[in-house]
């Protein structure tokens, strides 16, 4: 069988948001709820499908999914804009995971530069 045959699924998660984690699902709905009054039934919604089709996948995965389907055109529209709202909006949710995983990765490569 020869590798091209093999299709790797795609991820629906950005490489910039591979910090992004379970525990952030929860921090994004609440802050939508108040920066965009985004109703709480948004989130029962989210959590009734996930609990329904999950069944040991992978949440972000499906979080990235659900969103992109239901959530994301109408914070397009809401803030005329064209380019992923979501996707810029839990890379602002998780700016210090980043910061700090930016930072390991500098004092690692200091720490092997200078050797």
């Amino acid at each position: 069988m020869s590798i091209r045959s093999e299709r790797v699924p795609r991820s629906l998660v950005p490489p910039q948001l591979k910090l992004f984690d379970a525990t952030d699902v929860d921090k994004f709905f609440r802050y939508a709820e108040k920066t965009f009054h985004l109703s709480p039934k948004w989130y029962s919604s989210y959590q009734r499908e996930r609990d329904k089709t999950l069944h040991g996948g992978n949440e972000v995965e499906f979080f990235f999914s659900f969103v992109t389907k239901h959530i994301e055109p109408m914070l397009k529209q809401l803030l005329a804009r064209t380019d992923m709202v979501t996707y810029a909006l839990c890379q602002y949710l998780i700016r210090d995971k980043i910061a700090m995983a930016s930072k390991n990765e500098r004092e690692i490569r200091d720490y092997y530069r200078h050797k």
